[in-house]
């Protein structure tokens, strides 16, 4: 069930935590998500994971995975 808040014009589904703001911008325990997809808590995936981009932590430092001789692998 959606619920419409009408002041922030958002539909917030309380019963699986899910939310979709105005901007279209969905949430998962987030009920005001600032992007457009944002999970808030720990995140399971059963399968491969493509990232077309950049992964970057919270402070915009990029993810970086190396070989054992230095050499960057990815990132």
């Amino acid at each position: 069930m959606c619920i419409r808040d009408r002041l922030k014009s958002q539909c917030y589904d309380s019963s699986n935590n899910i939310s979709v703001a105005s901007n279209n911008n969905i949430g998962i325990a987030n009920a005001n998500p600032s992007h457009l997809f944002s999970v808030n808590g720990e995140t399971f995936f059963g399968a491969n994971v493509t990232v077309n981009g950049t992964l970057k932590d919270n402070s915009n430092r990029t993810l970086q995975v190396y070989y054992a001789n230095g050499d960057i692998a990815w990132g």
